[in-house]
C-alpha cells in the first residue's frame, strides 16, 4: 500500500471506527484500490502509439477541454487545428491524423480502450442464449420452446428456468425420443 493509502486507511480505521468491509467498498469506489486483474488487462492492451500520443505538447490541452465540456464538436475542431499546427513544423511531411480525443489522453477508471467515442457503447452479453441455443436432444434435435424465452424477462431466467425444470442431469428429451424411449419399456398386455 502507499502512504496516501496507508494513511487513509488507519485514519478510517482508527478515528472512524469504520469496519474493514466499509473501508475496502470505500477505497474501491473511489479508486483508491484496484481489482489485481485490471492492472494485468491494461497492461495487455496499451497501445504504444496511443501512449506516445499523450506525450505531444497539446494533449493536456485537449485532456482540459474534455473534462470541462465533453466531448463537442468544438472539441474535434480544437484537435484537429493542434495536430495540424504541431505537424506543421515537424520534418515529417506526412502523418496520421487521429480524430478521436481519447487517443490523446490517459485512460482513466480501468478503460481498457483509448478511443472516448466508445464511452456510450451498451455491452450486451449473450452467454445464456448461446447455452440456450446449444441444448440439443440425443438425436441431435435442438431445443427450441419460445414460450419459455417469452415468459421470461431475460435470457438469464429462461436458463434458470430450463435448468432446474426441464433438463435432467444436463440432458433434454424431445417429445419423439421421450415417446420412443418409454414406448420401448412398456409391459407388452
Amino acid at each position: 500500500m502507499n502512504s496516501t493509502l496507508s494513511f487513509i486507511w488507519t485514519y478510517l480505521n482508527e478515528i472512524g471506527n469504520i469496519p474493514d468491509e466499509l473501508i475496502v467498498k470505500i477505497l474501491y469506489e473511489f479508486n483508491g484500490l484496484r481489482h489485481p486483474i485490471v492492472t494485468i488487462l491494461l497492461k495487455e492492451t496499451k497501445n504504444n502509439t496511443y501512449e506516445n500520443l499523450q506525450t505531444y505538447p497539446f494533449s493536456k490541452t485537449i485532456e482540459k477541454y474534455y473534462n470541462k465540456h465533453g466531448c463537442t464538436k468544438k472539441l474535434i475542431d480544437l484537435l484537429a487545428n493542434k495536430q495540424n499546427n504541431y505537424f506543421r513544423f515537424e520534418p515529417i511531411a506526412s502523418y496520421i491524423y487521429y480524430n478521436d480525443p481519447g487517443y490523446f489522453m490517459p485512460r482513466q477508471f480501468g478503460k481498457l480502450y483509448y478511443s472516448i467515442f466508445n464511452d456510450t457503447m451498451k455491452w450486451k452479453l449473450h452467454r445464456s442464449k448461446h447455452i440456450l441455443d446449444n441444448i440439443k436432444c440425443f438425436c441431435d434435435k435442438s431445443y427450441s420452446n419460445t414460450n419459455v424465452i417469452n415468459n421470461h424477462s431475460s435470457y438469464v431466467e429462461a436458463l434458470k428456468y430450463v435448468e432446474n425444470n426441464i433438463l435432467t442431469n444436463n440432458k433434454w428429451l424431445c417429445n419423439y425420443c421421450y415417446n420412443v424411449a418409454f414406448n420401448e419399456y412398456l409391459p407388452i398386455v
